[in-house]
């Protein structure tokens, strides 16, 4: 096909263009006589520019494009619907791929030159055959707009396979009907082009089950409840917006990329998934979240979830006013970090219901505090070191020191000791002090700093202690953060009274030998 189309109607089966062609009708159409498919084939590195011609509504065949050519077009009201196969198509106009029928895209590029809803266009629906791209830059595809988008709200199915769509200019594309798949792992995958901002909105009640993953660019949550609730979530790059949209699925993981929207709320009935990454939306539920690995993850939302936060390497950071749920936090690695937390005046609370133990550091920096007006350390497991990193530790519960045998080596007791560095670690004592040393016999006098800091205040209002042999008791110097072994008072008498018979009966023999 060559040279330029004008006012005439025709009627044609195929159209191959090789060479870049533009048909610039103001009049007369384009359609299959016998109602047929049309195959539009466009080789690779040419461009066949319909402009504003019309493709008739006689084809009820629809038209299919394949090569991995460009076509622009501003289409028709025919209702026989389209297929996008392999290449790219330029969107002119709301009616370029038909007023009726089915969309089907099984791969390639679907792009447009401004902004374009094709919402109801496809009585059909739209299935999805492959994986494809949404929008692209004019200097990828010149006639393609920078910040073009294009929005459905025609339902789509994802077959039987994950698919993947990837944003491919600075536009927002729509997905406003509902999202399907024809089995339980089913997914969609959403990416993005390297340098562009584009996004990808879904706001349909989504019924598709598998995984949902957001691997580059921005996912947004254009309405409530967009995700089934027995889908998985899992951002490994980008962005998945919450907005201010509430939303439950079956898990979350995050390995990389953000989860924003402050007022949004994801809630999970399995436990969170934190690898790395930055988190400013609302994270619900009764469940558990647990941050593994040697990233980062920073929460800086008011967090609602009410299991326990274990902390198994790299970096928990507390931002802004960011929560770590109302549960109970476990350090089994890693550091908790509060240098960027500035809600109450940079002290980070936990409340009587919580409890804080295990292994790991915490960190802050000049005027950061970590209060504990619950539980701190453990009555059961082993025993765990905590390591202060200018803050101050705050006690105001019940704090539980365990000893887990009688060798008073480290790492047999539960210590909380400072860093090396130039900053300076303080512990504030108060509530109640449990010395429990049920794991050995102890000998009297022995002693041992339990908190190794750089500074001290407050007193305990009531210290006890559990498991000495009969004769002992323990105290607590909270000036240093020692404890001691010592006899009781009883014992005490009877060891000095036996001290001084022995030295009178030694003297004795002294002077018979005289």
């Amino acid at each position: 096909m060559a040279g330029t189309f004008s006012g005439t109607t025709i009627t044609v089966s195929q159209i191959i263009c090789t060479v870049d062609m533009t048909c610039a009708a103001s009049s007369g159409v384009i359609y299959n006589l016998n109602g047929g498919v049309i195959s539009i084939d466009v080789a690779g590195g040419a461009t066949l520019n319909f402009v504003s011609q019309g493709l008739g509504s006689g084809t009820t065949g629809g038209y299919v494009k394949s090569g991995n050519g460009v076509l622009a077009l501003s289409g028709g009201t025919y209702t026989g619907g389209f297929t996008l196969s392999a290449g790219a198509v330029v969107v002119r106009s709301v009616n370029a791929l038909g007023t009726g029928g089915s969309l089907a895209i099984n791969g390639g590029i679907l792009t447009s030159n401004g902004v374009r809803d094709m919402s109801g266009k496809f009585s059909g629906g739209i299935t999805i055959g492959g994986d494809f791209q949404m929008g692209a830059l004019s200097s990828a595809i010149s006639l393609s707009s920078d910040s073009g988008s294009i929005a459905f709200n025609n339902n789509m199915s994802l077959g039987g396979s994950t698919r993947t769509i990837t944003i491919g200019n600075n536009g927002t594309h729509t997905f406003a009907g509902v999202i399907s798949g024809n089995n339980a792992t089913t997914g969609l995958t959403i990416d993005a082009l390297s340098g562009v901002t584009g996004a990808i909105v879904l706001s349909g009640a989504n019924t598709y089950t598998g995984t949902t993953t957001v691997k580059g660019g921005t996912l947004i949550c254009g309405a409530n409840d967009v995700f089934a609730d027995a889908s998985d979530i899992a951002v490994t790059g980008g962005t998945l917006s919450m907005n201010t949209r509430t939303d439950t699925v079956k898990s979350v993981t995050l390995a990389s990329g953000t989860i924003s929207g402050t007022t949004g709320v994801l809630t999970t009935t399995s436990d969170y998934n934190m690898q790395s990454g930055v988190v400013s939306a609302v994270l619900s539920g009764s469940v558990n979240l647990a941050k593994t690995t040697i990233g980062t993850v920073t929460l800086s939302g008011v967090n609602t979830y009410t299991g326990t936060t274990t902390l198994s390497g790299g970096r928990l950071v507390l931002s802004g006013s960011g929560r770590a749920g109302s549960g109970n936090m476990k350090l089994n690695g890693g550091t908790l970090d509060l240098s960027s937390y500035t809600a109450n005046s940079g002290t980070y609370t936990l409340a009587a219901s919580q409890t804080l133990s295990g292994n790991g550091t915490i960190t802050g920096a000049a005027g950061k505090t970590l209060a504990v007006a619950g539980t701190f350390g453990s009555a059961t497991g082993n025993a765990g070191i905590i390591t202060l990193d200018t803050v101050t530790l705050q006690l105001s519960g019940a704090s539980i020191v365990k000893f887990t045998n009688g060798s008073l080596t480290l790492g047999t007791y539960d210590l909380v000791t400072g860093t090396a560095g130039g900053g300076t670690e303080s512990v504030v004592f108060g509530g109640t002090l449990l010395l429990d040393f049920s794991g050995g016999s102890y000998a009297s006098f022995s002693n041992l700093k339990i908190f190794d800091v750089d500074s001290y205040s407050g007193t305990f209002t009531n210290i006890s202690y559990i498991g000495l042999a009969a004769g002992q008791s323990a105290v607590f110097n909270a000036l240093d953060g020692t404890v001691t072994v010592v006899p009781e008072p009883e014992s005490l008498a009877l060891m000095i009274f036996g001290l001084a018979f022995m030295f009178i009966l030694l003297r004795r023999r002294q002077d018979g030998n005289a």
